[in-house]
């Protein structure tokens, strides 16, 4: 957990496991938007800056919420 800790601070992906496994950014992390509310403790303080990815800016908007 530590390693995806430290890669989300760069950049998270909330696309489904499908879409991120075809093709992701380098060094993307992966938590699903709908499994997100269940792993916020994944993404480390809150304080930690966080780039959300989605190719819908709807569902990125609705992560970054």
């Amino acid at each position: 957990m530590e390693e995806l800790t430290s890669t989300i601070k760069s950049l998270l992906d909330v696309r489904r496991v499908a879409d991120f496994e075809r093709l992701h950014p380098i060094r993307a992390a992966n938590i699903p938007l709908e499994e997100l509310a269940g792993r916020m403790h994944e993404l480390g303080p809150p304080e930690t800056p966080i780039h959300i990815f989605d190719v819908e800016e709807a569902r990125a908007r609705q992560a970054a919420s």
